[in-house]
């Protein structure tokens, strides 16, 4: 009850600043679902942003801005790397190293992360046995007209969303 009324109320509180007049758009930012979602977040206390290089693959093209959290609506200070498709149809949004861990707490993370992947919430957590961390990942399907509203929402449950994982998650923290 605890996690769906935080996660509840930052959803409302983000959606409220995301109803508020938007700042100037980003310069660094192409594509307008980028531009629009860095207008809504730019004079957000708690939120700083930088727009990365692109990436490009075989059959899409993203802008990537790593957007930082660190307000009230969250004990961790969040860190989200946000993946905006040139199609404007989708933001993939990432929490890398949620946490890191010691490789001998291998199988109690394992346990951990399966335990917090069967709430269904949309956000799935992966163990990266390379570097011993969990990455949190979330996608959302945007339409172009409320592709900024979308994303908002969708940044402000992964912010909620990864504070409780920490907080579950924590005891194994390197």
């Amino acid at each position: 009850m605890k996690l769906t009324k935080r996660l509840l109320s930052l959803v409302m509180v983000l959606a409220l600043l995301a109803s508020l007049s938007a700042a100037a758009f980003a310069e660094e930012a192409q594509y307008k679902t980028t531009r629009d979602f860095l207008a809504y977040i730019a004079d957000v206390d708690g939120f700083t942003y930088e727009v990365l290089d692109p990436i490009h693959d075989d059959s899409d093209n993203y802008e990537v801005v790593r957007v930082k959290y660190s307000g009230d609506m969250s004990d961790y200070n969040s860190t989200m790397v946000l993946l905006f498709c040139e199609d404007c149809e989708e933001v993939q949004i990432y929490c890398y190293n949620l946490i890191n861990f010691a490789e001998e707490d291998l199988n109690d993370v394992l346990a951990a992360v399966n335990s917090l992947n069967a709430n269904g919430t949309g956000v799935k957590l992966y163990v990266d046995t390379s570097d011993n961390s969990v990455t949190a990942e979330m996608y959302q399907i945007l339409c172009e007209n409320d592709a900024a509203d979308l994303s908002v929402m969708a940044l402000g449950f992964m912010i909620g969303y990864t504070d409780t994982a920490y907080e579950q998650l924590q005891e194994y923290a390197a």
